[in-house]
């Protein structure tokens, strides 16, 4: 599951679960307002990194 993955990013760069959960919670904030740049729902790990 992508949340996974997400956390799975956070945490590495935070060490802390804690930081890597609200630091998860931001990304997914940016992905969902940037979702309307999203052209092709295929694409969107691709899309993912780049925004």
């Amino acid at each position: 599951m992508i949340s996974d993955k997400i956390f799975a990013f956070a945490l590495k760069r935070t060490m802390n679960s804690e930081d890597a959960e609200d630091l998860s919670q931001d990304i997914v904030y940016e992905i969902l307002h940037s979702s309307p740049s999203l052209r092709n729902p295929e694409a969107f790990h691709g899309w993912l990194l780049y925004v």
